[in-house]
């Protein structure tokens, strides 16, 4: 069987539970050098579930910090373990052992969550559950928590889901429409090259496990650095061995990858969120051609893609660090906003092709300037 993942699969084990404490860190074990308070521990996310995170501040705060909750996709992939990728704090060197601060980190001006499941994922605790519907109600519930502890972190809350994570988001904001909880204020959704097929992802340029000779930063294997046991003593955590991915979680959400993600993103336009669907030119499984297509085709009590359609595309270029890519966006009169960015040169992880202008691009949706405002 193929994988849509690049990271090696491996066999995860070990799904009882620790009593292990919760901890505070700034300037701690993800990101030594970081000014941004990093908190991480276990919140249960149902009787048989503890799921492991972590939480970034940001660097630079102000009264409109905004946050986004990172979802990494696979399905199974740790997505704490994207905080020492390119978009946490620091990213990991090439020797393994040293986090080296990130300027291109998004928790540069805003709030990191990240948080590991389904069941076993990562340091996280307890069986798989059966059903999506499960995992999104038990990532509800866990970060129904972390708001609740850190207030700050949920009312300018942006969900980020990459690849098979996109049906996670999409599924997650519906509920978070639904449910209306007064800790969280959900501002938006990004689809980061989404919609997923069961092929593989590579970047056709290059050979497989080469991708990475095309990136402008040269990272580390975080499977090392979070086997270590100085790292793991820090967190109070044992998991011997640890997996960037765990296989059985990859085994039973796999068949989701072609569940359609449209409700979702109709609920959270209609709800008058912010939507942006990134897709990288040289993504050959989550293409640019066939997200715009499916984008144009997402219709709630406004015809959302039609109108998108009609936009006309421009070059979305920063002062610093050059062109993106392209853009269509429209608001509409119930304050949602739409937008799809096609960043060239880039494969199924845009940010590793180009940091510095995702960084730009995520801020832009944050805070609106995507859309003029």
């Amino acid at each position: 069987m193929e994988s849509v993942i690049l990271l090696a699969i491996a066999y995860l084990a070990g799904s009882a539970f620790s009593t292990l404490a919760e901890g505070t860190s700034s300037g701690g074990p993800f990101c030594p050098t970081s000014t941004g308070k990093q908190v991480y521990g276990y919140k249960q996310a149902s009787e048989r579930n503890k799921y492991f995170y972590l939480t970034v501040d940001a660097e630079s705060t102000g009264s409109t910090t905004p946050t986004f909750l990172y979802m990494v996709g696979g399905p199974g992939g740790s997505s704490v373990a994207a905080a020492l990728g390119v978009i946490g704090p620091c990213y990991l060197d090439v020797d393994n052992k040293t986090p080296q601060p990130n300027e291109f980190s998004w928790t540069k001006r805003a709030r990191g969550i990240f948080i590991d499941g389904p069941g076993s994922v990562g340091f996280s605790e307890g069986q798989i559950e059966k059903t999506l519907d499960d995992y999104v109600k038990h990532m509800y519930n866990v970060l129904i928590q972390i708001v609740e502890d850190q207030p700050e972190f949920g009312q300018d809350l942006h969900l980020v889901g990459a690849s098979f994570d996109a049906l996670t988001a999409s599924r997650l904001a519906s509920t978070i429409v639904a449910e209306r909880p007064a800790s969280i204020g959900l501002r938006g959704v990004i689809v980061l090259n989404g919609v997923s097929g069961t092929i593989h992802r590579y970047d056709v340029r290059a050979k497989i496990g080469k991708e990475s000779d095309f990136h402008p930063i040269r990272m580390g294997k975080v499977d090392r650095f979070f086997n270590r046991a100085d790292f793991q003593a820090k967190l109070g955590v044992s998991r011997n061995p640890w997996h960037t991915v765990d296989e059985d979680a990859f085994l039973r959400f796999t068949k989701y990858h072609s569940v359609d993600i449209s409700p979702g993103m109709n609920q959270a336009l209609d709800a008058g969120l912010k939507v942006l669907v990134l897709s990288g030119s040289e993504d050959y499984t989550t293409n640019a051609v066939g997200l715009l297509s499916w984008a144009k085709s997402l219709k709630g009590v406004t015809n959302y893609g039609r109108e998108l359609g009609r936009a006309r595309k421009k070059t979305l270029k920063f002062e610093y660090g050059g062109v993106v890519g392209t853009i269509r966006s429209r608001k509409f009169s119930n304050n949602a906003r739409f937008a799809f960015v096609e960043v060239e040169g880039a494969g199924h992880c845009p940010m590793n092709n180009n940091p510095s202008g995702l960084q730009q691009t995520v801020e832009a949706f944050f805070n609106g300037a995507l859309w003029g405002s």
